[in-house]
Parts: structure tokens; sequence; C-alpha cells
């Protein structure tokens, strides 16, 4: 039982990460009024969530390694554009 609820803390954890830059996302929308600015910056956020995630892998069972750094350079590249994404792609890789 005790194995059960660790895998679903750092499942919870790094949804927690996702979700913090989700709510920057939005903060920097409003606070940044150039575009090109706020793309470079939110790159930059995303590229380092995409970085922490690739740096803290799930890992379920023993030689099953789930990397959720797709999920932000997926996400970055779909609402920010392709300045963003190549920023945060750097990050990644």
């Amino acid at each position: 039982m005790i194995y059960f609820a660790t895998i679903w803390l750092d499942f919870v954890s790094a949804l927690a990460i996702i979700m913090v830059l989700t709510i920057a996302y939005g903060h920097v929308r409003r606070w940044i009024s150039s575009k090109q600015t706020g793309q470079i910056l939110l790159g930059l956020a995303f590229g380092g969530v995409a970085w922490l995630e690739m740096h803290i892998p799930l890992e379920p069972m023993e030689g099953l390694i789930i990397d959720l750094r797709n999920i932000p350079l997926v996400l970055c590249g779909a609402f920010l554009g392709w300045r963003a994404g190549l920023i945060c792609l750097a990050i990644a890789m």
C-alpha cells in the first residue's frame, strides 16, 4: 500500500509543477504587454519546467521511467508560437 501511495504522490507532484506553470502563464500574459518579450519569458519558463521534469522522472516500477518533459514542450509550441518553442526545445535538449 505504501508503494502505491508513493507512485500517486510522484504523479501528483509532477502535475502540480505543470499547474504552477499554467498559473505563471496567465500572470505573465497579463503583466507583459510586448508579445515577443512574453514569448521569450514564457519559453524560458516552459523550458525550465521541461528540464525539471526531465530530472525528476516518474518510475512506477523498476525499469519503467516516465519522462514528462514532452508535456511542456507541446504546450509551449501550441500556445506560444515558434520563438518560445525553440527556446523551450533548446533548454529541454
